[in-house]
């Protein structure tokens, strides 16, 4: 059990994600890129590395990747452990030395990925509009098109 000699490391059929990426501790997230996942790493302002398996999955990793906020690593480079750790060592660069910046100067997330990744969680949380009220425009709007 390669899980016993890692302190840090749970292995587990279930983990409260929201409650780990609201956590100060948590520097990065690793995960398939499904839409949950995403837009949950990107409103908790976290960084990822972005592991698509099928389905909106590429597209959603790609588009973080795109937007500075995380590395995605092709699901046929899991058999290479060298590739998986620079992507994880990408997205954690210089981390521990923003911790102990942090720790003395109150300064927080200087990493590339960090300061993008926190600049599209500002944007969600400012989105112009509730879910709710898109529903209704969007409902007054087709039933307008059936007149």
């Amino acid at each position: 059990n390669a899980s016993s000699s890692l302190p840090n490391l749970v292995l587990t059929s279930w983990m409260p994600q929201n409650d780990l990426l609201n956590d100060d501790r948590l520097t990065a997230f690793i995960t398939h890129g499904g839409m949950g996942s995403t837009q949950e790493t990107a409103v908790r302002g976290k960084p990822g590395v972005f592991i698509p398996l099928f389905g909106d999955q590429p597209r959603n990793a790609g588009m973080m990747e795109y937007n500075g906020v995380g590395k995605v690593v092709d699901k046929l480079d899991l058999v290479n452990p060298d590739i998986v750790e620079a992507a994880v060592k990408d997205v954690l660069a210089n981390e521990t030395c923003v911790y102990i910046i942090n720790i003395i100067s109150d300064l927080h997330g200087t990493s590339r990925y960090r300061k993008n990744v926190r600049r599209i969680s500002k944007m969600l949380a400012k989105k112009p509009f509730k879910a709710r009220e898109l529903m209704i425009k969007l409902a007054l709007f087709s039933l307008f098109l059936l007149l």
